[in-house]
């Protein structure tokens, strides 16, 4: 029905063009299109796209009050999803919808990336309950309070040798929880001791800027590698890494009630990376 709402243009035909106010039906599509696989903000500018017949990112950053460098990102997303393409007039981009059924290609795509995960994931249970099977107990340590939230986030630079750590982090609050002094000394042993690593992180501004703000005194080989997940899909202030080889930390980031969490299993510590390589690979690169 949505669809077939948005193809029929006989819902626009009663815009006024010269400015953009979002309705209570804007907001109800928005809401709606948000649903088929996008951000709150993609389904904003998306919508504005349809009702406006397209916009330079200027024209629409001040009619959607979004950012500017946040609306180039949002038209560079919807591009390459094909949903919206650029048209050049003049010197300046111009950006426009693409047709409506590429808005329903893209649904059915969604939908087969859900089938081949869950085609995936069956696959992967046999392998999983054998190494659940094998395995001995692991060795579980609890950690509560800041004070000893932060001596378990250091237990990752307390090694002997370099490893390629993993980890699932919402990054914007890893930079809030721990005091400047202990994370520049993380970063520092991690450098010394060579360990690097690869994130899998919300696709949010601080998230895709937070290697230049945060490491720009450390060698960039430590820089931490990052891919991206929808916002919605990862609202957690908290973190879980793979990390010394054999072992799983989790964190929550709370001021009123920070814990922690460490496993110490090589199983734990294989299958948890296994589900961080399978979400790796579908993860957004920039």
């Amino acid at each position: 029905m949505l669809l077939k709402s948005l193809i029929n243009k006989a819902y626009f035909k009663n815009y006024i063009f010269c400015s953009y106010e979002v309705t209570k039906m804007d907001q109800k599509i928005i809401d709606k299109v948000q649903k088929l696989g996008l951000s709150a903000k993609e389904a904003q500018v998306y919508v504005y796209l349809l009702i406006s017949r397209g916009g330079y990112p200027s024209k629409i950053s001040t009619e959607t009050k979004l950012n500017r460098s946040t609306v180039y990102k949002i038209l560079t997303s919807l591009s390459v999803k094909g949903l919206a393409n650029e048209v050049e007039h003049g010197k300046k981009i111009f950006y426009q919808p693409e047709s409506l059924h590429k808005l329903e290609r893209y649904t059915e795509y969604q939908v087969e990336r859900a089938q081949n995960a869950q085609e995936m994931a069956v696959k992967m249970l046999p392998e999983l309950e054998t190494l659940f099977a094998s395995s001995e107990n692991p060795k579980v340590s609890f950690y509560k309070g800041k004070e000893q939230v932060i001596e378990a986030y250091l237990r990752h630079v307390q090694v002997e040798k370099p490893y390629k750590m993993t980890a699932f982090v919402n990054v914007q609050y890893i930079k809030k929880f721990l005091p400047e002094k202990i994370f520049t000394y993380y970063k520092k042993e991690k450098e010394r001791i060579g360990i690097t690593a690869r994130g899998v992180t919300a696709s949010n501004e601080y998230g895709r800027q937070f290697q230049k703000d945060t490491h720009s005194g450390v060698k960039k080989s430590i820089w931490p590698e990052l891919r991206f997940i929808p916002e919605d899909l990862f609202p957690f202030s908290a973190e879980m890494t793979m990390f010394d080889n054999n072992k799983v930390s989790i964190v929550k980031f709370d001021e009123q009630n920070p814990i922690a969490i460490i496993i110490e299993d090589k199983m734990v510590h294989d299958m948890m990376n296994m589900l961080f390589e399978f979400i790796w690979k579908r993860a957004e690169e920039r």
